[in-house]
C-alpha cells in the first residue's frame, strides 16, 4: 500500500463500475469534501462545487444508475444531490432542518421500493422512482441518532424494518423501528431482556463480576465487598453464603499467580444484571437465587442480519464488546470468541460478521466462532514492509460495490478483499491529511523541511517542500512520541525550531531532522521568540510561552530537553494504539477540567483557581524556566 492518508467517514462504489469511488469526511473543524476516484483508488480529485456543507458524514449512489453518477451526500446541514458523478451538487432544502444526514440504504413501504437515510432526530425516504432532487419525507424517532450510525435494514415480506440505537456516541437504547409509510412508522422498544426468577445458584467459570470496579484487591467500588482470601472456590461460597445482608453475586479469583495480588480473594455483590459479566481467565462468579429484573439493551452501535430479523449484532456502550441476540433482543450473549474493542458491527448479505474500532476491523466467516484481523499492508521508501491491524476506523461500510465492505477510517480508505485478511488499500494519492502546523525551515539542498503535526497518528515530514512525505530515517531522532495533535513553528532560516504537545516540549537545531524532548509540568498555550536587530525573522535566542497551572501546584522551576528524553526511535514503529490511548486520555482531562491542547499564538483562559505561568528560553527553546506571571 501507499501509506496513509486522512480522515473519512463513509465511502460508495457501484459494482458495474468498481474503478468509480466516492468518499468524504471530516475530523473536528476540518473537511474534505467529496473526493472521487475513477482508477480504483490510485488517484484521487475534489468534487465539492455547489456542496457548502463539506462536513461529509455519508455518501452513497442511487441504485437505479449503475454507471454510478447519480449520488447522495449525507452532511451536517442535510442531504446534497448530484446527477453529473459529483461535478456539481444541490441542496435538498427540505432536508436542512432535519439535522445530519449519515447514511442511505434501500428498502420498501408497503411494498414499493424507496430510498431512506438516517438523519438526527429520524429516517428519511424518497420514492426509489422519483425524478432527481424530488422531495424528501421524514419518520420522526423517538430521540437523537448518533452521527457515525451506518442505517441497518432487513425487509421480510414486502416491509423494512431499520434497527438502530436511539442515542449518543457513548450508548444508548435499542429500537426497531417497521416502516408503515413514508412519514410513520412503529417503533418497537427500548429492547429489555425479560425478567427472570431462578430457584438456584448458577455458577459462570471464566467469568468476572469485579473487571474494572476494584482499584486494589481490598478496595472496591458500590455494591463489591471483599469478603477474605481463600483457597478453594468452594471456601469461597461457604463464605458468601454466610455474608449479611445475602448477596445477588461473587466472584472468586483462583490461587492462579499470574492475578497478582488479587489471588484468592473472594467478593460478594450487592447486585447482579446479565450484562456484568465480563471474561476472565482463573476467574469464577455466581449469581444467587431469586428474582433478577431484565435490563434494557445498552448499545452504541447495531446491525441487524439482511437475511433473519432476528439475529442481530451490537456493541455495548461504555465496554465496546460485541453482543449478539438470535430472537429479536430477547435473550443476549456475548461473543466470547472476540474479546477485543468493538465500536462498528455488521452482518453481511453472505452472513459474515465484521467488527471495528481503534484495536482494528475484524471479520468471522464462521458465525462468531473464529475472527480473524484484517491487515493494512504498506511499504515505506527504506523497504520496511509495515503491517498495521489498529487503524483509526470510522465505519463499516455495506453495499460496496455491490455486496462488498470497505472500511473508512482516520488514515484513509480500505476494502474487504474476501480471499485474503490483507485490506485493498485505497489511498493512492489522496490529500485529506488534517495538519495543524507546518514547521519550515531551509535545508542543505537549497529547498525546505517540513515537519507536520497530523491528525491522524503522528507527526509527518517532507525533506523536499512537499514534493514527497518520507519521515525520519534510522538514525536520526523523530519526534514520533508527540503522537498526533500538537503544534510549532521554525525560526526563520536558522534551522531553529520548536514543538509542542500536552506536557512536553521538543526542540531541533537542524531543520527537523533530529529532535530533543523535555517535560514541562502543564500543557503551553503560547509561543514567541525575539528576533535579532533589524530582522523580522532571524531568532536571537531568548524565547517566552506561558501555560497556566492550578495554583499551588507550581512555583518556579526549569526543564532541558534531552535527546534522549522519550523521544521515539526512528526504526522502531509507531503505535497508535498507545498514541490514541493517550489522546483519549487528554481528552477526558480536558472535559473534567484538565490539561488543554497547545493552542499557537494564544494562551487558553485559565480555569477557576489557575496561575499563568511565564516561560522563559535563552538557547532556542533547548531549555526551559518559568514562574508565575506577575499582574
Amino acid at each position: 500500500g501507499k501509506g496513509e492518508a486522512g480522515t473519512l467517514a463513509c465511502a460508495a462504489s457501484p459494482a458495474k463500475n468498481p474503478d468509480l469511488i466516492y468518499a468524504g469526511g471530516q475530523n473536528n473543524g476540518v473537511s474534505s469534501g467529496i473526493i472521487k476516484s475513477v482508477d480504483g483508488g490510485k488517484h484521487w480529485t475534489r468534487n465539492s462545487k455547489g456542496l457548502w456543507d463539506t462536513r461529509i458524514l455519508g455518501v452513497w449512489l442511487h441504485p437505479d444508475a449503475p454507471t454510478g453518477n447519480h449520488v447522495f451526500a449525507g452532511t451536517h446541514s442535510g442531504v446534497y444531490e448530484s446527477t453529473d458523478g459529483a461535478a456539481s451538487w444541490t441542496l435538498c432544502k427540505e432536508t436542512a432542518a432535519w439535522g445530519f444526514v449519515t447514511s442511505f440504504r434501500a428498502g420498501l413501504i408497503g411494498g414499493e421500493p424507496y430510498l431512506l437515510a438516517n438523519s438526527e432526530h429520524g429516517i428519511l425516504t424518497r420514492r426509489r422512482a422519483a425524478s432527481a432532487f424530488s422531495a424528501w419525507q421524514r419518520i420522526e424517532s423517538p430521540g437523537g441518532i448518533a452521527n457515525n450510525d451506518h442505517l441497518s435494514v432487513v425487509t421480510t415480506g414486502g416491509r423494512t424494518e431499520v434497527l438502530t440505537c436511539i442515542g449518543g456516541w457513548g450508548g444508548g437504547k435499542l429500537y426497531y423501528a417497521s416502516l408503515d409509510a413514508p412519514t410513520r412508522a412503529t417503533w418497537s422498544g427500548p429492547l429489555k431482556l425479560p425478567d427472570r426468577n431462578y430457584t438456584g445458584w448458577a455458577t459462570y467459570p471464566g467469568q468476572s463480576l469485579i473487571f474494572g470496579r476494584c482499584s486494589s484487591p481490598t478496595a472496591c467500588g458500590e455494591g463489591v465487598r471483599p469478603i477474605g482470601v481463600f483457597d478453594t472456590l468452594g471456601a469461597c461460597q461457604a463464605a458468601v453464603n454466610k455474608t449479611s445482608p445475602p448477596p445477588r453475586g461473587y466472584t472468586y479469583q483462583s490461587k492462579d499467580p499470574t492475578l497478582g495480588g488479587y489471588a484468592g480473594h473472594c467478593y460478594a455483590l450487592s447486585a447482579f444484571g446479565p450484562f456484568d459479566l465480563h471474561p476472565q481467565k482463573g476467574v469464577a462468579s455466581g449469581r444467587a437465587p431469586g428474582f433478577v429484573a431484565g435490563e434494557e439493551i445498552d448499545c452504541s452501535n447495531a446491525a441487524v442480519d439482511p437475511r433473519d430479523r432476528d439475529h442481530f449484532l451490537f456493541s455495548r456502550g461504555g465496554e465496546f464488546r460485541t453482543y449478539e441476540s438470535r430472537d429479536g433482543g430477547r435473550t443476549v450473549s456475548r461473543v466470547a470468541s472476540h474479546d477485543v474493542g468493538a465500536f462498528f458491527v455488521l452482518i453481511d448479505s453472505q452472513g459474515w460478521y465484521y467488527t471495528a474500532t481503534q484495536d482494528g476491523a475484524f471479520v468471522s466467516r464462521d458465525g462468531g466462532v473464529g475472527w480473524e484481523a484484517l491487515h493494512v499492508v504498506m511499504h515505506s521508501r527504506d523497504g520496511r514492509r509495515i503491517d498495521r491491524v489498529p487503524h483509526d476506523y470510522q465505519r463499516i461500510v455495506p453495499d460496496f460495490r455491490g455486496d462488498g465492505i470497505a472500511f473508512p477510517s482516520d488514515q484513509g480508505l480500505h476494502i474487504l478483499n474476501r480471499s485474503s485478511d490483507n485490506l485493498t488499500s485505497a489511498v493512492g494519492d489522496m490529500r485529506n491529511t488534517m495538519a495543524l502546523s507546518a514547521i519550515l525551515s531551509p535545508n542543505e539542498q537549497g529547498s525546505r523541511s517540513l515537519v507536520v503535526n497530523l491528525w491522524d497518528w503522528n507527526v509527518g515530514a517532507s525533506w523536499d517542500d512537499g514534493a514527497t512525505w518520507a519521515g525520519w530515517a534510522k538514525g536520526e531522532a523523530s519526534p514520533g512520541s508527540c503522537g498526533e495533535g500538537g503544534g510549532g513553528q521554525g525560526m526563520g532560516r536558522s534551522r531553529k525550531a520548536i514543538m509542542f504537545h500536552r506536557n512536553h516540549f521538543y526542540n531541533s537545531s537542524d531543520g527537523g531532522r533530529n529532535w530533543a524532548r523535555g517535560n514541562l509540568p502543564a500543557p503551553m498555550g503560547a509561543f514567541v521568540y525575539v528576533r535579532q536587530p533589524g530582522s523580522r525573522t532571524e531568532p536571537a535566542g531568548a524565547c517566552f510561552a506561558l501555560f497556566s497551572a492550578p495554583a499551588g501546584q507550581v512555583l518556579r522551576g526549569r526543564s532541558r530537553s534531552s535527546a534522549g528524553g522519550g523521544a521515539s526511535s526512528p526504526d522502531r514503529d509507531y503505535s497508535p494504539e498507545l498514541d490514541d490511548e493517550q489522546e483519549e486520555a487528554g481528552e477526558d482531562e480536558e472535559a473534567a477540567g484538565g490539561p488543554q491542547l497547545y493552542s499557537p499564538g494564544l494562551l487558553p483562559p485559565p480555569r477557576a483557581g489557575s496561575v499563568v505561568h511565564l516561560m522563559t528560553s535563552s538557547d532556542f527553546g533547548g531549555s526551559w524556566r518559568w514562574a508565575p506571571l506577575q499582574p
